[in-house]
Order: C-alpha cells, then sequence, then structure tokens
C-alpha cells in the first residue's frame, strides 16, 4: 500500500501515512522512469522552491505579513500567484500548486513566524521527461507566545532548464517511490476527479452518496458545476498534511490561479466531501 511521507518534528516522531490503496502502484499510483545519468545538480531547483515556498507561508501564514520580496502585502491569493509567475520559473502545475498552499495558509490562524526549509534533495527517476527529485519541506512555526511547532513533509519536484515543472508530496510503497497519477478511486486527486465528473454530469444523488450525505445541496452544486464549466483548464492539488479527521485535503485550482473548492477525501472509505472556497 502507498504511503505518502510524513514526518512531524518534536515534540512527536516520526509518522508516515497511508494512502487507501490496494494493491500495488497501478492506475493511480506510477513508477517513475530512470533517473538520467549523471544525475543532474538539484541545488538551483532546491532553492527556488525553498524561496516560492517561505514567500507564500509568510504572505499568508503570518500576523504581520512581512518579509516578503516578491509577493506584495494584503495581496489576494490569485495576485500573490502572479506575482511569483512574474518573477519565478514557474509551470502551470506548480503555480497551482503554489494557490494551494497560499489558500491553506490563509484558512489558518496566523503565527507570528514561519522558516521554511528545502533540504535533502535528491535525483530518484525522471517524470514526463524532466529530472524528478524527491526532498524534504521543512516548516517550523513560531507562536508569539507560544510554542515552537516543526513539520517535515516529503515532496517530489521535477525541472527544466531552471522552471520548475512539478511538485506533489511523495508516495512510496516499500522502497519503491510512486507518483500519484490523479486516476481512479486509489488516489485523492483521482477521487475528486470522479466527484467533478459526477457534478458535470448532474448526478446528484450520486454525489449525496458519495460524500456520505454532506453534499446534498443541489444548488450548491449547480453553483460548483457553473464554476468548472467555466474553468476548462483546472488542476488537482493534494496537500501533504491530513485534516484532524485524517482525511486527505485537495484544492481545484483554475488556469488563472484561483482556488474554487476544497475537498476532504477518505480513499479507504470511498468517500469525498466539497467545500465551497469561492
Amino acid at each position: 500500500m502507498p504511503r505518502l511521507g510524513l514526518r512531524v518534528g518534536a515534540p512527536l516522531g516520526a509518522v508516515l501515512l497511508a494512502v487507501g490503496l490496494a494493491g500495488c502502484a497501478t492506475e493511480s499510483y506510477r513508477e517513475p522512469d530512470p533517473a538520467p545519468e549523471p544525475a543532474p545538480s538539484v541545488s538551483g531547483a532546491s532553492a527556488e522552491l525553498t524561496e516560492l515556498l517561505s514567500e507564500i507561508a509568510t504572505a499568508f501564514g503570518t500576523q504581520e505579513q512581512q518579509g516578503n520580496e516578491l509577493i506584495a502585502p494584503d495581496s489576494s491569493v490569485q495576485v500573490a500567484v502572479a506575482d511569483l509567475r512574474a518573477q519565478l520559473q514557474l509551470s502551470d502545475q506548480v503555480a497551482a500548486v503554489a494557490a494551494a498552499w497560499a489558500q491553506d495558509w490563509a484558512d489558518r490562524d496566523p503565527v507570528a513566524e514561519v522558516d521554511v526549509q528545502v533540504q535533502g534533495a535528491r535525483v530518484v527517476g525522471s517524470w514526463r521527461g524532466n529530472p524528478l527529485a524527491q526532498a524534504t519541506v521543512a516548516v517550523t512555526t513560531t507562536e508569539d507566545p507560544g510554542p515552537t511547532a516543526e513539520h517535515e513533509y516529503e515532496y517530489l519536484v521535477s525541472w527544466r532548464s531552471g522552471t520548475l515543472e512539478y511538485l506533489a508530496p511523495l508516495a512510496r510503497q516499500d522502497q519503491t517511490v510512486l507518483v500519484d497519477a490523479g486516476i481512479g478511486l486509489g488516489s485523492s486527486t483521482g477521487s475528486v476527479d470522479r466527484f467533478l465528473d459526477l457534478v458535470r454530469q448532474s448526478r446528484w444523488a450520486a454525489l449525496a452518496h458519495f460524500s456520505a450525505g454532506a453534499n446534498s445541496d443541489r444548488t450548491e452544486l449547480e453553483v460548483l458545476q457553473s464554476v468548472i464549466e467555466a474553468s476548462p483548464e483546472l488542476h488537482l492539488v493534494e496537500m501533504p498534511a491530513p485534516t484532524d479527521g485524517g482525511a486527505r485535503r485537495v484544492y481545484a485550482v483554475t488556469g488563472i490561479d484561483q482556488v474554487v473548492a476544497q475537498f476532504s477525501v477518505d480513499v479507504a472509505e470511498r468517500t469525498v466531501v466539497f467545500q465551497r472556497t469561492v
């Protein structure tokens, strides 16, 4: 069973979160292609990823929102990601991840300080013709007054000619690194994709069943239907940390970097619950 990498720092020990997928890597998760030889340097991609996530965390996760060089104060998520696109080299998929991280920080209570570091990056394969590295994203938050919390998330990142091309939580089965293909009910993003297919088909009863009764408001679902029909390019972004109840959190982000929906996914129970963000 593949696992998403989450390591929680002091005072807790190392934790791995299982993804509810029966069997080995099938359509939902795929092994990357072999690593290029010789393996390219990961330092440039690590530095750019650190800058990207640090800017987002400071802009949307802290009380004072000071210290940013790329994002203007009091920017919306959409404007902030546009600023990042203008100054960093990001694919559309990575820009969508940036928007999801920004939305996730904005939905939390702000802290006094956030420090983000990308550590231990190493090439583990290739994906869509680009080198693919495994890296640890270490996030330290400080309350004032209050404690300091440390969290570490395992990520996969690919790049090409200085552009960050792909960014997603790392999944693993035994010692094999896997990439979420976003297909089928074995993955969180694949489950959300199925939910959205049902929305497009106006299958309201099926949606109520799929959400265990949580999404039975037809008007709200029709609003979601109109939003996704107006957004032909839609990215589904899984966050690395689970919700308090253990479900996975997935955001839907349009091609213009607007976060239009949040989903809580329980792959084992095969449930998806939609929540509006706009």
